[in-house]
């Protein structure tokens, strides 16, 4: 179950995957960016600066007669702009100073019809747009499939579909990966950052925000990402686990330092949480075959109320310690483990590392056989 959150970089994450292109009444031929829109004619277009953490109007115009039009505006620096008509129907580009940028686009559908000249990294993002474009018409297309042979009970047919997904992700996030790899210190490498998992790809927001460190370290976008990449660390894979010490039902304090020489899944989650009680039968069912092996599990509810809180474990037969402070979301390890949801994981090795985050069902059980063998 989520909780509602804000997201660094959310201008940027979510909005890069779709573009605008626009014209001018007053057509200058010597602008820094001007343009043609086919069936443009007479429309208003506004550019529009995509910051870290806001959006910033730079200028509108008109599209003249001809579906022409230009910006004559300085751009001082590296930056994500927007050309758009409103905002389902705009694109995208990659800015500096000193260049002068073509575009050109159909008005009916501008982010897949756009083409740009005379800005290299644009060409890059429109070069990473059309591969996101690729990889989710072609995932939708498996989609609608699969749902098909749900329908009909083909469960061979389903299997082979999932095993198909798969193979798509991994070669689309190899993509994904590699553009970063080439483009370091690029603004465009931030357009990737919803497609990375911070529980898996934390050193990639590392490889992202010291690439920008050397290229722009006075932006707010370099500011913004450094930002997330800090509070990333303090609960990311190989980071020490941060101290919990809360009270059992009975009063006693537990700490998760108790554990050091154990392998110890931290299972944060609730009483009311239906996602967690499902996930339990194989919390209990991983405990009771590893618990002999070094293996143990610490319970840290979220819940408010302890009856409810006490039912719940006595029900679902978790035998192992619980602690909580019985305060919901406003528990401390809340922040302290950036919790969005629940149920929420954490497996710390005997060392008080992190070894990973979020496991669930077989994915648990298979992390396990390797770390304790």
């Amino acid at each position: 179950m989520k909780k509602t959150s804000s997201i660094t970089i959310s201008i940027l994450s979510g909005l890069f995957l779709f573009a605008a292109c626009a014209a001018s009444s007053n057509h200058n031929e010597k602008a820094p960016i001007k343009g043609t829109i086919k069936a443009g004619e007479n429309k208003k277009i506004t550019l529009e600066r995509l910051g870290a953490n806001k959006v910033e109007f730079i200028d509108s115009t008109r599209i003249d007669e001809n579906g022409q039009f230009s910006f004559d505006v300085k751009i001082k620096q590296a930056g994500f702009y927007r050309l758009a008509f409103d905002q389902r129907n705009f694109f995208n580009l990659v800015l500096d100073s000193g260049e002068q940028v073509l575009v050109k686009a159909d008005a009916s559908n501008l982010s897949e019809t756009y083409s740009v000249e005379g800005s290299e990294q644009s060409l890059k993002l429109k070069t990473l747009n059309d591969e996101l474009t690729r990889f989710y018409k072609q995932t939708d297309s498996l989609g609608k499939a699969m749902q098909t042979l749900q329908a009909k009970g083909d469960m061979n047919a389903m299997i082979q579909g999932q095993m198909a997904y798969q193979s798509m992700n991994q070669e689309h996030m190899g993509f994904i990966k590699s553009f970063i790899d080439e483009n370091l210190g690029s603004l465009v490498t931030l357009a990737t950052l919803q497609k990375l998992n911070p529980d898996q790809d934390a050193a990639y927001f590392k490889k992202i925000a010291n690439g920008l460190k050397q290229t722009m370290p006075n932006s707010d976008y370099y500011a913004s990402i450094q930002a997330k990449v800090a509070s990333m660390s303090a609960v990311s894979v190989g980071s020490e686990a941060p101290e919990i010490s809360l009270q059992t039902p009975e009063g006693k304090t537990v700490s998760l330092s108790d554990y050091r020489g154990k392998v110890v899944l931290v299972d944060f989650w609730a009483s009311w949480c239906r996602p967690c009680r499902a996930e339990n039968p194989n919390v209990v069912r991983v405990y009771n075959k590893y618990k002999d092996k070094g293996f143990d599990v610490l319970g840290v509810s979220l819940d408010q109320r302890k009856n409810s809180w006490l039912s719940a474990i006595e029900k679902d037969g978790l035998t192992w310690n619980h602690i909580s402070d019985l305060k919901g979301w406003q528990s401390s390890v809340v922040p302290v483990y950036k919790i969005k949801g629940i149920p929420h994981t954490v497996l710390v090795g005997k060392d008080g590392k992190i070894l990973a985050k979020n496991l669930r069902g077989p994915a648990l059980e298979q992390k396990l056989k390797t770390v304790l063998n």
